[in-house]
């Protein structure tokens, strides 16, 4: 894995970490919804998503990998918000209320996730984001392609496209 190969340890739900540990090379640092630890210096929560959640070994298929779950991640005078896969969901509205996150990673790529439009919707109603990031879009023709939903939805908000392998400065 690249975590292995680059020393890049893992923070994940508990059982993905019993999973993963016996992995050679990987460091995997199990924990759980409501559960902080520190990681590099940042402060990572994790917190509630609404999803199915497994993991393909390549030994016979897919495998459960624990609770489903997004992350807010705090540190150097930022709070990031994972949404992990999701949907909307209720719970938004206190994490948001509760961890104050100023940037948002969200999955809107839709079929397996929200789409653009109700990631737009779900910035606006419960969270304060100054900068959005779209994910698990693009990359295959399956899931939308382009993030012009998200940006016409978020207005004074600034949205970041990532683009592969490049950095992303704020």
């Amino acid at each position: 894995t690249i975590a292995a190969e680059r020393g890049i340890p893992i923070a994940c739900g508990h059982e993905l970490s019993v999973a993963l540990g016996g992995k050679e090379g990987v460091t995997a640092n199990g924990f759980g919804k409501g559960g902080t630890i520190e990681l590099n210096g940042a402060r990572v929560t994790m917190v509630n998503a609404s999803h199915s959640n497994s993991i393909d070994f390549q030994q016979g298929g897919l495998h459960p990998a624990g609770g489903e779950a997004g992350f807010m991640i705090a540190g150097e005078g930022h709070t990031i918000y994972v949404s992990g896969d999701t949907d909307i969901m209720a719970d938004m509205e206190w994490m948001g209320d509760y961890h104050k996150p100023d940037i948002g990673i969200l999955c809107a790529g839709g079929h397996y996730t929200m789409d653009m439009k109700r990631a737009a919707y779900a910035a606006r109603r419960y969270f304060n984001f100054d900068t959005v990031i779209p994910c698990h879009y693009r990359t295959f023709p399956l899931l939308e392609q382009s993030a012009d939903a998200l940006i016409a939805g978020l207005p004074g908000v600034k949205v970041i496209e990532p683009q592969v392998m490049e950095p992303i400065s704020f």
